[in-house]
């Protein structure tokens, strides 16, 4: 919770300065009867004061003073966490000023407020704010603000109230719902989809909002499959021939071979990542070096990370056709399949040869792939479906470490 101390402060002094620049505080003092204050009062002086100054406001004291500063004198009464006459939150007037809350954890503040530690050797300040640990009060709900802090504190979430607008016209609302509006929306910007819009079985949506998509919704009842078994994945339908659509098996397309262009040639083709059926028929440059003829196969690609991989009939020709090299023999059997979505539940197929890896931990979750046991495309895919091979002692006195090497995992000393 408590995430780069230097950060949070200049995002408190950026908010201030946005408060100040944008009108949120009168420079003159006008009184602010609507959120606390008394008569009078401005920002940083003056007397009465807004909801965070003087004139009896929720954290800020009596009469005088501003949110920063102090008044002149000092009226009678006190805010709630402010105290006694004069004074703002943070400076003083002639009667003393509010405290904020200090603290070591989380649990020494109140609900809609989080403890904010700005150095371990010094309690930290009780300000607004929430997480998972900490929540917010009962029909509220915490929102982070993404703010990007460089000082301590930083306010970086608040608890707000929940938003009772249909913005589909749909009569439900995202979340748990309020003002008699049932919630439960799971999709606020589609009028069509909602809990009680009931589950139309082919259209790839959640329509009922229980997720439960198509036919693996109750509502929809068993696949009627006419000629073609039922499925759940297209594993179950035979790669390269048959996919799965619509929890039925079906013919894969059927693809003629583009005519390449003088000097180009046809690689070994790929498999569609979502459907199991061939794919990649394109077009390369032709090898300009010859290469014998022998059969020692391996699987290699064009894309990066091992996301198209195909065949090719030796080291030789997978170089000349400029695919790089993802391991020795043929790929395997469903090597590439999208396995987020479409090995679902079956994962890279009934056999044992495949393990799903993520593909590109950086840039997103949900890219999956059917992958060789053992092999790797980074550091993070070790130990790539297999057992950790055993550590080893290095000679600078350190022990081993797992890294993904020439596409391999191995123990290495760094």
């Amino acid at each position: 919770m408590h995430h780069n101390a230097l950060m949070r402060r200049v995002s408190l002094a950026v908010l201030v300065m946005v408060a100040v620049f944008s009108g949120c505080f009168s420079p003159v003092g006008e009184g602010d009867s609507g959120s606390g204050g008394g008569a009078g009062g401005g920002a940083t002086g003056g007397g009465g004061g807004s909801s965070t100054g003087g004139g009896g406001g929720s954290t800020g004291g009596g009469s005088g003073g501003g949110a920063t500063g102090g008044g002149t004198g000092g009226g009678s009464g006190g805010g709630v966490t402010g105290g006694g006459s004069g004074g703002g939150a943070t400076g003083g007037g002639a009667g003393g000023g509010g405290a904020v809350q200090e603290c070591l954890s989380d649990s020494e503040c109140v609900a809609g407020e989080v403890c904010y530690l700005c150095n371990v050797n010094q309690p930290g300040h009780c300000l607004q704010g929430c997480n998972p640990m900490h929540p917010c009060p009962n029909g509220q709900s915490c929102r982070q603000l993404g703010i990007a802090c460089f000082t301590c504190p930083c306010v970086d979430s608040v608890c707000e109230g929940q938003t009772c607008v249909d913005d589909d016209g749909d009569g439900y609302v995202a979340g748990a719902g309020c003002s008699g509006k049932p919630g439960g929306d799971c999709a606020p910007n589609d009028a069509t989809v909602h809990p009680a819009a009931g589950e139309r079985c082919a259209n790839g949506k959640d329509d009922d909002c229980d997720g439960l998509v198509d036919a693996a919704d109750p509502q929809c009842g068993p696949p009627v499959c006419t000629s073609a078994p039922s499925c759940l994945s297209s594993w179950n339908c035979g790669l390269g021939m048959s996919m799965c659509s619509n929890n039925c098996c079906v013919q894969c397309p059927v693809l003629s071979p583009p005519l390449c262009p003088p000097s180009h040639c046809l690689p070994p083709a790929s498999i569609n990542a979502n459907t199991g059926c061939i794919g990649g028929l394109e077009c390369q440059p032709c090898p300009t070096i010859g290469c014998p003829e022998v059969y020692s196969p391996v699987c290699a690609g064009f894309a990066e990370r091992g996301m198209d991989p195909r065949t090719f009939g030796n080291s030789c020709e997978a170089t000349a056709f400029g695919a790089t090299i993802f391991h020795q023999g043929a790929c395997a059997q469903g090597e590439g399949l999208n396995c987020g979505s479409l090995g679902t539940p079956q994962g890279c197929g009934p056999g044992t040869e495949l393990y799903c890896r993520d593909a590109c931990p950086e840039c997103d979750a949900d890219l999956r792939r059917c992958t060789q046991k053992g092999v790797c495309f980074n550091d993070l895919d070790c130990p790539a479906g297999l057992p950790a091979p055993p550590t080893r002692s290095c000679s600078n006195g350190t022990v081993s470490q797992l890294r993904c090497v020439s596409h391999a995992c191995l123990q290495v000393c760094n």
